[in-house]
C-alpha cells in the first residue's frame, strides 16, 4: 500500500487491520517497560517536561513510544478519541493526524501512510513511535542518545540560543542553572554561528556541525564537531534558525544590527508566515552576546575561538565589540575564523 494511493482510505485500513495484532506483553516484558519510564528524558522547546504520572515515555521492542495525548496537547492540538473505532484524531488549524490503535495506517493532513510501528494502549492511554510526532509541519524531535532524552520542538513557538554539541548529533541547549553534560567550564571551547538561512523551519534543521557532500568521486557524511571533542574541546552552535530563514538576504543580515529595519526581528513560524508581535526587542548580534556570555559565565579556560559562517561572521564580530566594550575581555575569543564571510552592499535587490 503506497502513501499515495487515494482508492479508499477505509479500504486501506481495513487491509492494516488484517495484519497487525493487538499488543500483548508477558509480565517481564511488562517490568522493562515501567522501568524504562524512569530513564527517558522529555524536553519540549529545550525545557525539561515532567509527563503526568503514568504516562512516562516508555520503550517497547526497542522503540521509545510517547504517550500522544499530553504530547499533542503540548504542541497546540485538540485530540479526539473514537472508542468504537479505536481511532483517535489530532487536529490544529489545517495540520491533522488520525490514526488506529493496533494499526499501522496512518492518515497525515489528508494522505494515507504506513506506520513502521502500529500506536498502542498501556496504562489506558494512547501511545505513539516518537518520530510520528515529527510527520507533522509544526514539529520535529530527535533523540540524544548520550542522555536518553527526547527533544520536541514546536516550530509555531520561538526558540533560539547556544546548544552544547555531543559526538554523533546529541546536543543540549545551554540554560541557566542547568548542568550539561556536553560543557565543561575547565575545557577549551569553540563556538560556531550560521548566518542566512532560507528554508531552514521548513526543513527543521537542528544544531550540529555535520558536512555531508557527494559527487561521481565522494561520499562524505562527517559530524566535525568528534574531532574537536576528541581533542578536549566544548563545541557549541548559536542558533538563529526562525530569525534567519528569510527569502532575501539583506532582510536575515538587517536583523544582526537592528530591530528596525523593514524586517523587524520577526521569526517564521511553521507554516511559513512570520510573527511580528511575540519577538524579542535586540537585534540578533545583542542576542548572541547574551547567550554567549549566560554560557561562558562559569569559565575558567579562556582558550576560546569563535566562528562565524557567511553572516555568522557577523553575528560573531558584533559579539566581540561589546565584549570588549563593556570589560568582559576574558571572554573574548584567542581566534576568530570567518568562514565564507558574506555582507550585501545592496546590489542584491537590483
Amino acid at each position: 500500500m503506497q502513501p499515495s494511493n487515494k482508492k479508499s482510505t477505509k479500504t486501506a485500513l481495513q487491509q492494516e487491520s488484517k495484519v497487525v495484532a493487538p499488543q500483548e506483553f508477558d509480565a517481564v516484558t511488562l517490568k522493562n517497560i515501567a522501568n524504562s519510564e524512569k530513564a527517558i528524558l522529555i524536553r519540549i522547546n529545550d525545557i525539561l517536561t515532567a509527563l503526568p504520572s503514568g504516562q512516562g515515555a516508555i520503550i517497547v521492542n526497542n522503540r521509545t513510544m510517547l504517550p500522544m495525548n499530553f504530547i499533542f496537547t503540548q504542541l497546540g492540538f485538540t485530540v479526539t478519541w473514537y472508542g468504537t473505532e479505536r481511532k483517535v484524531v489530532a487536529t490544529k488549524g489545517n495540520q491533522s493526524i488520525t490514526l488506529w490503535i493496533d494499526g499501522r495506517f496512518a492518515i497525515v493532513n489528508g494522505e494515507g501512510m504506513t506506520l513502521e510501528v502500529a500506536p498502542m494502549i498501556y496504562n489506558n492511554y494512547t501511545y505513539i513511535p516518537v518520530y510520528v510526532v515529527g510527520l507533522i509541519s509544526v514539529s520535529s524531535v530527535q533523540w540524544v542518545n548520550q542522555t536518553t532524552t527526547v527533544n520536541i520542538y514546536n516550530w509555531d513557538k520561538l526558540h533560539y540560543g547556544i546548544y552544547w554539541l555531543g559526538k554523533n548529533g546529541d546536543y543540549q541547549k545551554a540554560i541557566s542553572g542547568e548542568s550539561n553534560p556536553f560543557y565543561s567550564p575547565s575545557k577549551p571551547t569553540v563556538i560556531l554561528s550560521f548566518g542566512w538561512q532560507p528554508g531552514g523551519v521548513s526543513s527543521k534543521g537542528r544544531p550540529d556541525m555535520r558536512w555531508v557532500y557527494s559527487n561521481d568521486q565522494n561520499n562524505i557524511d562527517v559530524w566535525t564537531q568528534n574531532k574537536w571533542i576528541d581533542d578536549g574541546y566544548n563545541v557549541g552552535v548559536f542558533m538563529w534558525t526562525q530569525f534567519a530563514d528569510e527569502s532575501y538576504p539583506w532582510d536575515a543580515e538587517a536583523k544582526i544590527w537592528s530591530v528596525n529595519s523593514s524586517s523587524k526581528n520577526r521569526w517564521k513560524k511553521s507554516d511559513g508566515n512570520y510573527e511580528y508581535t511575540n519577538v524579542p526587542n535586540k537585534r540578533i548580534g545583542e542576542l548572541f552576546y547574551d547567550t554567549y556570555t549566560k554560557a561562558m559565565q562559569n569559565q575558567t579556560n579562556f582558550t576560546i575561538r569563535l566562528v562565524g559562517y557567511s553572516f555568522g561572521h557577523q553575528v560573531v564580530a558584533y559579539g566581540v565589540k561589546k565584549l570588549t566594550e563593556r570589560g568582559l575581555s576574558h571572554l573574548v575569543p584567542k581566534r576568530i575564523a570567518y568562514l565564507d564571510p558574506a555582507w550585501t552592499d545592496g546590489s542584491f535587490q537590483q
